[in-house]
């Protein structure tokens, strides 16, 4: 599959996007981005789950949440574009989410379990896609997107962040 063109998408979002290359089996990628990311959290334990790198920056744990939850947004935004959804869509606020939730009292297991399970649901939501549904577009806010572009997105987020957790959080260990 060719990269969504900028077109495709907000211009902010770019970040994300821009992290894969030209031509990409995008569902395959994402399979194989599962076990590179849990790979990372594989030699940590409980109380390192809770560093963070800086004041205000979100520990392992958050980050985790924080994947999962802007996976699930923009997959639902996927599914909901590629069934001809006509109203715009809105944007959320990834503060706000992780401010509702608490992490303290969740395993490093039950995170990454999540993590799994939403990554496989999304997987199974992109291989439903006939070739047809991958270019629909539809409205975030008052600019459009496309389901390819927001599949992109979910890849390119996890890489964006993975680099985050190689380059700030597990060099300070």
């Amino acid at each position: 599959m060719n990269k969504p063109s900028q077109e495709d998408y907000p211009l902010y979002f770019e970040t994300y996007v821009s992290k894969l290359p030209d031509e990409v089996d995008i569902v395959a990628h994402l399979k194989g981005q599962e076990s590179d990311f849990i790979s990372r959290f594989d030699q940590l334990d409980e109380d390192q789950m809770l560093f963070s790198y800086g004041e205000g920056k979100w520990n392992f744990k958050q980050v985790i949440i924080h994947i999962s939850d802007v996976e699930r947004v923009f997959a639902y935004r996927a599914h909901a574009i590629s069934r001809g959804e006509e109203q715009a869509l809105l944007s959320f606020d990834h503060n706000t989410y992780m401010n509702a939730v608490d992490v303290s009292g969740r395993s490093k297991e039950d995170l990454l379990q999540e993590y799994k399970s939403v990554r496989l649901s999304t997987i199974s939501l992109l291989d439903s896609f006939a070739n047809d549904q991958w270019d629909r577009s539809g409205l975030l806010g008052d600019k459009r997107i496309t389901v390819k572009a927001l599949a992109y997105m979910i890849a390119g987020h996890e890489i964006h962040h993975r680099e985050i957790l190689d380059n700030r959080y597990l060099s300070a260990l």
